[in-house]
């Protein structure tokens, strides 16, 4: 292995022991350290046969994860996803092998972000920016608003 094939593993290597990354995560990293694409296309295939990603794994840990502590909707976090590189069957079936209620989703978004007395405005505009569409996100703030009051 020549030198610079050997540094590219190595900081490949390092970014990936630092937490798990898509193939396009490092693709996109090592471009920046300014590696030319064949050099890149190596690494990436050499890093593959030593089994360093699992984006399956990787997409339901970002799904879980997403949903407990953003509340995000599930078109939200697909479309994270994609930008993460991971391919649309990949989402899918990551998707499928999580289990979550998204009425629950947004009611423990909604408990902890709202405060007394804020307007209706506001927390629709919250769950729109989570990637709710408005018909959806106006069905979950009366139902939310309907159980704070029993």
């Amino acid at each position: 292995m020549d030198d610079n094939k050997h540094k590219a593993m190595q900081l490949a290597i390092r970014y990936l022991k630092y937490k798990p990354r898509t193939r396009e995560e490092v693709r996109k990293r090592l471009s920046r350290a300014k590696y030319d694409m064949d050099l890149i296309s190596e690494v990436l295939i050499e890093l593959e046969k030593e089994n360093w990603f699992d984006e399956l794994s990787l997409a339901r840990q970002w799904i879980e994860e997403r949903l407990r502590t953003r509340g995000l909707s599930l078109s939200a976090i697909r479309q994270e996803l994609r930008r993460k590189g991971i391919l649309e069957e990949v989402i899918d079936m990551a998707i499928s092998e999580v289990s979550y209620d998204e009425q629950e989703v947004v009611f423990s978004l909604l408990d902890k972000k709202v405060k007394p007395g804020k307007d209706e405005k506001w927390i629709l505009a919250l769950l729109m920016r989570r990637g709710y569409p408005y018909e959806k996100a106006l069905f979950y703030l009366r139902g939310w608003k309907q159980k704070e009051h029993e």
